[in-house]
């Protein structure tokens, strides 16, 4: 029984599944080949279809006939009456073979239900051969798309890498110019905070100048008022016997100027005072020091004129002046008179 007794109708790629098979018959074999013969694609389609069966063929694992089907068959053979022995030399009749003809007949039977399982098989598989293929192809599809889809990613991303290491240089750049921008601000402050410094300095010295130059115009003032005097006050302590004190005055004016020489500086919680002396009265006036060479000069101010005052006394008193003279002889001086 061929596969055109099941009334199948077969397209060519189901013809080259059930060649690939065997399941064809004479007729549709050799069809076949002759479309093989004149067809490259036909005998590649058939060579994938061997591998596929091949394949599918390993991956069934094989059935073994259970007991129960091998004793019907067995039964089924036991039951067909077999003709006794006839010696050799005996003619045999036509009535005699008669009784091999029920075995035959379940032979036959037997034959013709192999095919029709074998063609159903075949029917199956290629069923099933060309659903495979359906599906094979629909997964290289969806491979193929994937692909496609992969490729695109992979372009995409070797794009943003592009544009990140880009990006990167363009920070690895600004990032530098900030640290040079940095390095001169820094060196900027350093040369404000010198500038400040300079200009304190400066504006000290500008003081100090300013300072110098008043008490210079002050003291000037003083010595070139007319009728100016120059008086020696005389050490009154023998221990300041080398020191020397000069006063110039103008007798009508009020203030008037002091200068010393070899004069000892005192430590901090000292400072030499100045005093006015009218009879047993004693007005403080200015308090000074000397340099480190012992000089120094002081303007003296006076609410009246120096002519109101008989002498001129400087003492050692603590640190800022005293209200009164220091009480210690050894306090004292120098002492002159205003004349």
């Amino acid at each position: 029984m061929t596969i055109d007794s099941v009334s199948l109708r077969m397209t060519q790629d189901e013809q080259i599944t059930l060649y690939a098979l065997g399941a064809l018959d004479e007729a549709d074999r050799i069809e076949v080949e002759r479309q093989l013969a004149a067809s490259v694609h036909l005998r590649a389609q058939l060579a994938e279809e061997k591998a596929v069966l091949h394949a599918f063929a390993a991956s069934v694992a094989p059935v073994t006939a259970s007991a129960a089907v091998k004793q019907r068959v067995m039964d089924r053979l036991i039951a067909v009456p077999v003709a006794p022995r006839r010696q050799a030399q005996a003619p045999v009749s036509r009535s005699q073979t008669r009784p091999r003809s029920g075995f035959m007949e379940t032979l036959r039977w037997l034959m013709n239900g192999l095919a029709v399982a074998a063609a159903a098989v075949a029917a199956v598989l290629g069923f099933q051969l060309v659903s495979m293929r359906t599906e094979m192809a629909a997964l290289q599809t969806t491979l193929r798309t994937t692909q496609q889809s992969l490729a695109t990613v992979n372009a995409r991303a070797n794009k943003l890498d592009q544009e990140l290491t880009v990006t990167r240089s363009e920070v690895d750049a600004k990032i530098a110019e900030l640290t040079l921008a940095q390095t001169n601000l820094k060196q900027v402050e350093g040369e404000l905070v010198r500038v400040q410094t300079d200009s304190n300095a400066y504006k000290t010295n500008a003081e100090q100048s300013v300072t110098q130059l008043t008490q210079a115009r002050s003291e000037l003032a003083v010595v070139s008022q007319p009728g100016v005097r120059a008086a020696t006050l005389p050490a009154f302590n023998r221990s300041y016997i080398s020191s020397t004190a000069t006063l110039f005055f103008a007798p009508k004016s009020n203030s008037a100027l002091v200068t010393v020489a070899n004069l000892p500086t005192l430590g901090p919680n000292q400072s030499y005072q100045v005093w006015l002396i009218r009879g047993d009265q004693r007005v403080p006036s200015s308090v000074f020091n000397t340099t480190e060479v012992g000089s120094g000069r002081l303007l003296v101010q006076s609410r009246e004129p120096l002519s109101a005052f008989q002498q001129l006394g400087i003492t050692v008193e603590p640190a800022g002046g005293s209200a009164s003279p220091n009480p210690d002889p050894k306090g004292l001086i120098f002492l002159g008179r205003v004349v």
